[in-house]
């Protein structure tokens, strides 16, 4: 089956669920691309590895590659190999020392960081990219009443997400925060808390 290589356009917020988001895959060599939904941590995690920032402590992600250097192999490429229903199946095409291959089944958006974490290339069989797809630059089609906003940087997602947060889902995002060690994203917490008037 022929495989098409994208490269990771864009994350952008969905109208109509607060939580959901588009992970936007772009024909390398082409104008076609391909929506993606995916949850609040896993646009995080994304919008992380696409702008190189680095968390203070290492994510799941992070201890893979380091878990996958340390056992002698590394990350080929990553193949989506499969849709049903709305869901993307992926593998990650894993190389040992010896020279072997083997996969590893993913969810995409873990694929899809891993990906951007190794600098290795993705890809899609094209026969599901033949069907999920539409035509750049346009834009003006389903897609646009799926998912709308443009997300330029990390500062500006965790500032509309956390905006939209209630505040016991403030207070629980910000345990979790002090809990990882990322007190940027906790700093910003409080920010959001003070602006609203609570403690």
């Amino acid at each position: 089956m022929a495989e098409i290589e994208l490269k990771v356009e864009n994350i952008k917020n969905s109208e109509n669920q607060s939580e959901a988001y588009g992970l936007i895959l772009a024909e390398k060599n082409g104008n076609r691309m391909m929506p993606i939904m995916i949850g609040w941590s896993e646009a995080r995690s994304l919008v992380l590895a696409m702008n190189k920032v680095a968390p203070r402590r290492p994510t799941p992600h992070d201890l893979f590659v380091q878990l996958s250097k340390t056992c002698g192999c590394e990350l080929n490429s990553v193949l989506i190999y499969k849709q049903d229903e709305g869901i993307f199946y992926s593998v990650l095409r894993m190389l040992t020392s010896e020279g072997n291959f083997f996969e590893i089944d993913s969810r995409t958006s873990d694929a899809v960081t891993i990906a951007l974490l190794n600098r290795v290339p993705i890809f899609v069989e094209s026969d599901i990219f033949d069907k999920v797809s539409y035509v750049n630059p346009s834009m003006e089609l389903e897609i646009d009443s799926v998912i709308n906003e443009e997300i330029t940087s990390p500062e500006d997602f965790f500032a509309q997400q956390i905006s939209e947060m209630t505040n016991s889902e403030l207070d629980s995002m910000l345990e979790g925060a002090i809990e990882s060690e990322d007190f940027e994203l906790a700093s910003k917490i409080h920010e959001e808390k003070k602006k609203r008037g609570i403690d």
